[in-house]
């Protein structure tokens, strides 16, 4: 349970953070996401890319649902904004076979 909960504090406590990245260098800006609850915990973020000299963002949607000791991690990425329908029908798929499973 603990990394879910220091996921969902990352809007929260680190408003953006720079990095770089094969020689880019890359501002991060993480925020929540409105997304549908699933399994025992859900934690959805939004994370905007700015690449220094390019005019657009690349915006990440990064989904973690605990099914009991089991955390499914998705990542869904798209120049502008991903469509957030289209990443819970990817997270509602992937979490259906993890809890077919257990």
């Amino acid at each position: 349970r603990q990394p879910m909960s220091d996921l969902a504090r990352v809007p929260d406590e680190c408003h953006e953070f720079k990095a770089n990245v094969g020689g880019l260098d890359i501002t991060f800006t993480p925020n929540v996401l409105d997304f549908a609850s699933m399994g025992d915990q859900t934690v959805a973020l939004r994370l905007s890319a700015q690449v220094a000299g390019l005019p657009a963002a690349i915006e990440e949607h990064v989904v973690a649902v605990r099914h009991g000791c089991t955390i499914l991690m998705i990542s869904h990425l798209a120049p502008g904004s991903p469509d957030r329908a289209v990443t819970e029908s990817i997270t509602r798929t992937a979490y259906e076979k993890i809890a077919r499973r257990q």
